[in-house]
This record gives structure tokens, C-alpha cells and sequence, in this order.
């Protein structure tokens, strides 16, 4: 009965293709976790441009947004129609916005302009970050 050569034993290949495979891996978790970080700010700048109408609403309010009243949830929509996020105006016309992506946006009148605070950096825009001035 005539035996089989052995077959050689390559681990170094196997082990090459683990290592690349793993790298890989990793690879797309990150660029996976920094456009999410870009989808969401991208979100929160549309917010922060859907919401400047309101806030010029309130400003016009009698008594401006110091006397505006609590209104409820209300969606906010990019002018092609698709549904950004919500907000809600609180007491003294705070205005509380919630993004499609998590992110929370908090406008306050400030002087005499609006002031911006928000979550993550990461997801929020530069403006809404050390709390200057929105225009």
C-alpha cells in the first residue's frame, strides 16, 4: 500500500492571514465609530439651521423669549422633507432639541443672541461646544 507524503505544515501563513484579518477588523471598527461621530454632527448643524426660524419666533414674541410659553414636542424637518430631529420650547423660551443620532442641544437666549450648549463633542457643532453666540 503505497503512504502519502506529508503534507508541510505552514503556520506562518495561517497565522499572517489571522493577524490581517484582526487588523482589518479593527480598522473598520474605528472609521465605523468616526462616521457616526460625522453623521451625527452633520445632524446637529442641521438642527441648530432648522431651529433658527423658531428662535427668530420667539424673539418676536411680546416680552421676546423670556416670555415664551411651553409648547410641545414638535419634529423638525430639512427643507427635502426628511424629519431631523425634535424640539420642544420650555419655560422662558429655552428651546430643547433631540437629534436623529442621540445628540441633545439645549438654546438659551443670552443678551442678545442665543447660546448653544450640547452633548459630545464629538457630535455637537464647535459652536455648541464652548458656548458662544449663535447667529
Amino acid at each position: 500500500m503505497p503512504t502519502r507524503p506529508a503534507l508541510p505544515s505552514r503556520p506562518k501563513p495561517i497565522l499572517l492571514g489571522l493577524l490581517a484579518g484582526a487588523l482589518a477588523f479593527v480598522a473598520l471598527q474605528m472609521i465605523a465609530a468616526q462616521y457616526a461621530d460625522y453623521r451625527a454632527l452633520s445632524n446637529s448643524e442641521d438642527l441648530l439651521a432648522a431651529l433658527r426660524p423658531v428662535q427668530q419666533a420667539l424673539d418676536a414674541a411680546p416680552g421676546g423669549a423670556q416670555a415664551g410659553a411651553e409648547q410641545a414636542e414638535q419634529t423638525l424637518r430639512s427643507p427635502s422633507g426628511c424629519t431631523i430631529g425634535r424640539y420642544r420650547v420650555i419655560h422662558h423660551g429655552m428651546i430643547v432639541a433631540y437629534g436623529d443620532f442621540g445628540q441633545l442641544l439645549l438654546l438659551m437666549r443670552s443678551g442678545k443672541g442665543w447660546t448653544c450648549t450640547g452633548g459630545s463633542p464629538d457630535a455637537v457643532p464647535r459652536a455648541c461646544r464652548s458656548s458662544p453666540s449663535n447667529p
